[in-house]
């Protein structure tokens, strides 16, 4: 018997222009609102990490808050390298950030599936560029017919506000 023939592609959901849909599923783009709540969440998180780090400092007996230009802008950097390291941390452990979770939404590939753990390194990656570029990859998301940012699409994923279906 002749083997059976393979399933066919999901099509894109229909957009209101003539640009076409590159989401397959039929999971809805988390609202702008909610993914801000998840990420300030996150940058919560962040910002406490980096206080333990100056109370390290301080109880170490270093000067914790010097005002000179050079220090602030280490610390600015400091900031940014312990919240590229959180990221990096769920990345690898392939699960969603406590500020996704708190605000019950999911990322997921564009097909509806879970995501890899290279699709989400891919996504860390691509928030990066999205921030360098003075936050345009953010702002993308005003714009995009899917209300997706440059991460979502390097990426191929989306946070969703659905929760996970139940087996």
């Amino acid at each position: 018997a002749p083997a059976p023939a393979p399933a066919p592609a999901p099509a894109a959901k229909p957009l209101q222009t003539k640009v076409e849909a590159v989401i397959f599923c039929g999971e809805p783009v988390a609202p702008a609102l909610l993914r801000v709540t998840a990420a300030a969440i996150d940058a919560a998180i962040v910002v406490l990490a980096f206080a333990l780090f100056l109370a390290a400092i301080h109880f170490g007996g270093g000067e914790w808050l010097p005002a000179d230009r050079f220090t602030l802008l280490s610390y600015a950097g400091a900031v940014g390298l312990i919240g590229i390291f959180y990221k990096f941390l769920f990345a690898t452990s392939n699960v969603d950030t406590p500020g996704t979770r708190w605000t019950q939404m999911r990322v997921v590939h564009f097909d509806g599936q879970a995501p890899t753990r290279e699709q989400r390194l891919r996504r860390l990656a691509g928030g990066v560029l999205s921030v360098a570029a003075c936050g345009l990859g953010l702002l993308w998301a005003l714009v995009d017919e899917e209300g997706l940012t440059w991460h979502d699409h390097i990426a191929k994923t989306f946070p969703t506000a659905v929760p996970p279906k139940r087996r």
